[in-house]
């Protein structure tokens, strides 16, 4: 049997060592940024280049990967193997699953390509493939791999505060008015990316600032295997959560995490989030 071949896009926010130490093959959203195109990738994920946008009042374009990007990956794997498992983000907020779906289509019949709506971005989507990669290298079928992704997904949690809603609504992916939501001209929620979706964060406590109640997500986790928080250096939350971790929850592993422009699109560039895998 061939061992089943991982893809993913690069809004799955890897690493290049993890990339290469578990072969997952990345196809490329692009940046646009004015007249330069650059392909989204590690060196995009660096405090300097918020701070450059930021200073240079740039708000950079997302071009997703196209179908041929994808049935161009696939056809060079189905060289290697004929069991292939693409995961990407959740379908209303990234169009590269579309074009997976549609890029897979061109091998039917020669390779088996299951794609899967990991329901998430950023960090979580790349934990989630990193899940699938590690089922695939340790000789797990397509299906034990599908398998274990799909049971990591309700496992995974993503949750973030941003002054920078109105984006949200704008597109769409926010839905009801902002008294349904809970916001107020001093209060705004807590976000939740749930099910593929944006929606406020119910049981978030009605008060405090956000950084207490980013603190008091994290708490309710008892069996944390993965916790990261994200941030692109530009958030005024950020030290001062590192601060409250430290006093409240002194025993909580955690790690840092700058978070992609497909995600500060939707977001912000100052936003600050929450990953969590559960075991």
């Amino acid at each position: 049997m061939s061992p089943v071949k991982i893809v993913t896009d690069s809004a799955a926010e890897l690493s290049q060592e993890i990339i290469e130490a578990f072969d997952i093959t990345v196809v490329p959203w692009r940046v646009q940024i004015g007249t330069e195109t650059l392909e989204d990738g590690p060196a995009l994920r660096t405090p300097e280049f918020y701070q450059d946008m930021v200073k240079k009042r740039r708000t950079p374009s997302l071009l997703p990967p196209t179908a041929r990007q994808f049935a161009e990956a696939y056809r060079r794997l189905a060289e290697e193997t004929d069991q292939i498992v693409s995961i990407h983000g959740a379908a209303e907020l990234s169009q590269a699953l579309q074009a997976a779906r549609q890029g897979r289509l061109e091998l039917m019949g020669r390779c088996d390509i299951q794609v899967v709506d990991s329901q998430f971005l950023s960090k979580a989507l790349g934990l989630l493939v990193m899940v699938g990669a590690d089922v695939a290298q340790a000789g797990g079928t397509l299906g034990d791999v599908v398998r274990a992704v799909n049971g990591a997904i309700s496992r995974t949690y993503l949750a973030f505060y941003t002054d920078a809603l109105d984006n949200l609504f704008r597109t769409g992916l926010l839905r009801g008015s902002r008294e349904q939501i809970g916001i107020t001209p001093t209060y705004k929620p807590i976000m939740l990316l749930e099910e593929g979706q944006i929606v406020p964060l119910q049981r978030s406590r009605r008060r405090g600032e956000p950084v207490e109640r980013i603190v008091e997500f994290i708490a309710e986790f008892n069996l944390v295997k993965e916790l990261y928080i994200l941030h692109t250096g530009l958030s005024p939350y950020y030290e001062p959560l590192k601060e409250q971790l430290a006093l409240v929850l002194p025993q909580m592993h955690y790690e840092e995490h700058i978070y992609g422009p497909l995600l500060s699109s939707l977001i912000g560039p100052t936003a600050l989030g929450v990953v969590a895998l559960e075991y």
